[in-house]
């Protein structure tokens, strides 16, 4: 089991699925909504307009706070209702009705949090404010300083980290893009010479994590196919200096899931973690 990414707790990753997947998983989505904001009453923060109409494939789960050039629903509670409290005993703002209750608004929507604009980004802030900076995951873009400091004229190699059977970070390789090598018998002696795999993917390294924006997703690519390593070479930008290339974990021959031919295949696991409510 390989921990990829940390993500928003809310539940937006999952709530575009609820067509597909039931109303199971609506019930399940919001009793863990239920359990984040026990005994409140709690508002779904819908901004489908301001980003893209992909966004209202999520919105339904709650009753919405209804912004400016949105939608109604049913329950729908305006702004203008709310109000903006400050509590100086803990330093903390949160949102209230008129009668002084406290309102738990929970963003479910695609567009992360941090890509959204204006006032409705302050209002994500107040639903989640919270940043999980915990290291135990191999995304690259939280890794992007850690791996910066390896950035040098040579081949540097990163081990695998593991807790247990869980990996918290894939065997890695941070490479200057001169030495990436363009012909299939010398990508062989590469990777050979360097303990690489045949199959891995590559990620794109700036100078900051701001410069890596632009590439967050990997490209998969395979060391002993010419087609591949041109795609690599069309792929990096003219400014990358620098890329990391991770061993694809698990490899293809030791996913644990079989299809109903017997085939193994990829699965990706989403879980909803949340921390016991500190009293007082």
């Amino acid at each position: 089991m390989v921990v990829n990414h940390f993500s928003y707790g809310s539940g937006g990753l999952f709530t575009r699925f609820r067509g597909l997947l039931g109303d199971g998983l609506r019930d399940r989505l919001a009793a863990h909504l239920a359990a984040c904001w026990p005994g409140v009453s709690r508002r779904e923060l819908v901004v489908w307009t301001e980003c893209n109409t992909v966004q209202a494939e999520c919105a339904g789960l709650l009753p919405p706070l209804v912004l400016p050039g949105e939608l109604d629903g049913p329950g729908g509670l305006d702004p203008g209702e709310t109000a903006l409290v400050h509590c100086a005993a803990t330093g903390t703002l949160s949102l209230a009705d008129r009668a002084g209750e406290p309102i738990g608004l929970a963003y479910l929507g695609l567009i992360p949090q941090h890509l959204l604009q204006s006032y409705v980004r302050l209002l994500a802030v107040l639903a989640d404010p919270w940043i999980n900076a915990a290291p135990y995951s191999d995304y690259t873009m939280v890794k992007a300083f850690e791996l910066q400091a390896h950035c040098g004229p040579g081949v540097v190699h990163l081990p695998r980290q593991t807790i247990g059977r869980v990996v918290t970070r894939r065997e890695s390789w941070i490479v200057p893009v001169d030495l990436l090598p363009g012909a299939v018998l010398d990508a062989d002696r590469f990777r050979r010479a360097h303990g690489m795999p045949e199959e891995v993917f590559a990620h794109q390294l700036g100078a900051t994590t701001m410069s890596m924006s632009g590439e967050r997703k990997p490209l998969w690519v395979s060391l002993a196919s010419p087609l591949s390593l041109g795609a690599l070479a069309q792929w990096l930008r003219p400014e990358t200096r620098h890329v990391r290339v991770v061993e694809a974990l698990p490899a293809r021959n030791r996913h644990p899931q079989l299809d109903a031919a017997g085939r193994r295949r990829a699965t990706e696991h989403a879980v909803l973690v949340r921390w016991p409510r500190q009293e007082g």
